[in-house]
């Protein structure tokens, strides 16, 4: 049943072939998963680097999303 979806109906396992766009939660690491030509798992942002003016506060505020994406099980 590999790439399906599995689900307990209370008294046996159910599967599902996905469609695309289909988003489901790995309840192992607790991220979102979505179905696009196979399983996808968003990959983080990279950190703010580099720019002839550091902004401080706009480098912190995108660290702060990042790190609440990954909080949430949105990113890995």
């Amino acid at each position: 049943m590999d790439g399906r979806v599995a689900g307990w109906d209370g008294q046996q396992w159910v599967y599902a072939e996905p469609v695309e766009g289909m988003m489901v939660r790995d309840l192992s690491t607790g991220t979102l998963v979505r179905f696009s030509a196979g399983w996808q798992r968003p990959l983080a942002p990279e950190e703010p680097s580099g720019g002839e003016t550091v902004d401080e506060e706009a480098r912190a505020a995108i660290s702060g999303i990042i790190t609440t994406l990954k909080e949430f099980g949105m990113i890995s």
